[in-house]
């Protein structure tokens, strides 16, 4: 038993380091990323390394658990393979999360309410110089994917006046804190610029408000700066500043 605890106990050490390791890894990649200390390519690279790192990590961690539970090693150890387990299987499920949104959505990355006359970007064209995605939509093929996925993304019709949506939706737009945030009276625009925390990619987002033959119509578009799929986040963003605009225009 004493030969079999000198092979366990080492294994266990290597698996908490390892599993610190991959894990922080997998963290700082993004970070890294916004804080523009490496590029994208390298990122993504880090990011599946460590992701890859994790899953094979997992699997050994629990092997280990296993021979702890028919060994006589103290729970300590059992303690450090157990944290193991913990970081590795949380990057494991947040990878596959991100594989099956990858799977299950479009390739695309330009969302609009409105397919047939998309607002335009104006306000938010100067920000927009390095995005590899030009400000323009998307186009036919997009439009047509975003109907087959996301047919319940079209025009909101409201019943309130224009001016009432307007102060809605900008007091939404700014209880969120994003950046870049633009309200055209004339054009009845809003335009703004979401930054994710964890990569720093920018989102740019416009609001259209324009009056209905009772109420008035909402259209939102939201399109990423850089990629070719969004992993259907401009698509969940559009719900939930439909949702929060109404939930405000309540409380007006």
């Amino acid at each position: 038993m004493v030969n079999y605890e000198r092979l366990l106990k080492p294994l266990v050490l290597a698996s908490i380091f390892l599993a610190i390791l991959a894990t922080t890894a997998f963290i700082l990649s993004g970070y890294l990323y916004r804080w523009e200390v490496i590029d994208l390519t390298v990122a993504m690279a880090m990011l599946s390394y460590s992701a890859y790192s994790c899953i094979v990590l997992l699997i050994g961690s629990v092997i280990v658990l296993f021979l702890l539970k028919i060994s006589e090693v103290e729970n300590y150890f059992k303690f450090l393979v157990g944290a193991a387990i913990l970081l590795t299987a949380t990057v494991t499920a947040s990878s596959y999360y991100w594989y099956n949104q990858g799977q299950t959505n479009p390739p695309i990355h330009d969302i609009s309410t409105d397919l047939y006359n998309p607002p335009r970007f104006q306000a938010i064209l100067p920000y927009r110089i390095n995005a590899t995605n030009p400000a323009a939509f998307a186009g036919r093929e997009s439009a047509e994917l975003q109907r087959q996925h996301f047919p319940d993304i079209r025009t909101i019709r409201i019943d309130t006046s224009p001016d009432s949506l307007f102060i809605a939706a900008l007091n939404t737009i700014e209880s969120r804190r994003w950046n870049n945030i633009h309200a055209d009276t004339m054009r009845n625009t809003i335009e703004a610029t979401h930054k994710l925390i964890w990569f720093g990619f920018e989102d740019d987002v416009i609001i259209r408000i324009s009056a209905a033959e009772t109420g008035a119509n909402l259209d939102i578009r939201s399109k990423s700066r850089v990629g070719r799929s969004d992993l259907g986040m401009n698509a969940r963003r559009i719900r939930a500043l439909k949702r929060d605009i109404e939930r405000e225009l309540r409380n007006l």
